[in-house]
């Protein structure tokens, strides 16, 4: 069973103007599509002004061993691919930023590769930690646009589903790329609008449980980063050449689709203020609305997720 696939959507020049064709998907059913989303996730380049939830560090904290058990599988992975592109193998140095509970980080080493793990969120360090076979791998917290290592002391520089939440993407992908010595390379994921079906069904089925409820559009820096386009901008005005956006699918599968929903609140400081804003009770019948949704859009093999994976050079 091939579980995911990758095809470039285009190669972006360094500084100068963005083109590039996308490339189209095709979804299991209307109701299945994220395209009812598509408006909602338009932006371009910049940075927000007020922090919301999930761009701080305690929730995440507080939501780390929730995360390690429930999610992180998942975005685990889209690591070999992004890994393979950034050319990561034996003896690479790696700094992988906002590394969450380590998934990247694991199967870095796994390939050989001499990693530092960082996040923002002591929590998801000790849980880093604790999920480490044998010695843990160095770890240290700090903000990923404000990185406490050494001018072009590494090989590669990744942050998957990472810089999604930064205020300032721009700013943080400059801190990457200065991490990065001139002729390596720097990775970072996110989720497409345009693919992300959990992210789709997700408001489908609190929208069936709560029918006034309306989800707030994303931030423009945020919304940017879930289009290939957004995504080359912003790594094209970090400073980087050689841009490339590659689209990953990968097929998820579920236990219990039911319990995985409920339980989201409490690791997600994303999914927390829907239970607030539809009501708990609410959230608790969009669980079951969920289960239908995704047994509906789901094949054999799982749910079908889109993310993209953004690829760049630092300047010799």
């Amino acid at each position: 069973m091939a579980a995911s696939w990758s095809q470039p959507v285009a190669r972006w020049p360094s500084r100068g103007g963005v083109t590039g064709a996308g490339v189209e998907f095709t979804s299991p059913a209307t109701d299945c599509t994220p395209a009812g989303r598509v408006a909602e996730t338009t932006g371009s380049v910049g940075a927000v002004s007020e922090l919301a939830r999930d761009q701080r560090p305690q929730p995440w904290t507080d939501g780390a061993a929730g995360y390690a058990a429930q999610f992180e599988r998942y975005t685990g992975l889209y690591a070999d691919a992004a890994l393979a592109r950034l050319g990561v193998g034996p003896g690479t140095t790696v700094l992988d930023v906002a590394a969450g509970t380590g998934m990247v980080t694991r199967k870095a080493l796994a390939l050989g590769a001499h990693v530092v793990a960082t996040d923002f969120s002591e929590g998801m360090l000790r849980a880093l930690g604790a999920s480490s076979a044998g010695a843990a791998p160095p770890r240290a917290a700090m903000d990923a646009g404000r990185l406490a290592v050494a001018t072009g002391s590494v090989d590669v520089t990744v942050s998957m589903f990472g810089v999604i939440f930064v205020p300032d993407p721009v700013g943080t992908v400059s801190e990457l790329r200065r991490a990065t010595r001139p002729g390596g390379a720097v990775g970072v994921g996110t989720w497409w609008a345009e693919g992300n079906h959990l992210g789709a069904l997700v408001i489908q089925a609190v929208q069936r449980a709560a029918p006034g409820f309306s989800r707030p559009p994303l931030e423009p820096a945020r919304a940017a980063l879930a289009q290939p386009d957004g995504l080359a901008e912003t790594l094209v005005a970090s400073g980087l050449a050689e841009v490339e956006v590659h689209p990953e699918r990968q097929l998820w599968r579920f236990d219990d689709p039911e319990a995985y929903f409920l339980a989201m609140p409490s690791w997600s400081p994303t999914i927390e203020p829907l239970v607030a804003a539809a009501g708990p009770e609410q959230f608790r019948t969009a669980a079951h609305h969920f289960a239908a949704l995704v047994a509906e859009c789901s094949s054999a093999d799982g749910l079908p997720v889109d993310a993209l994976v953004g690829i760049g050079r630092v300047p010799a």
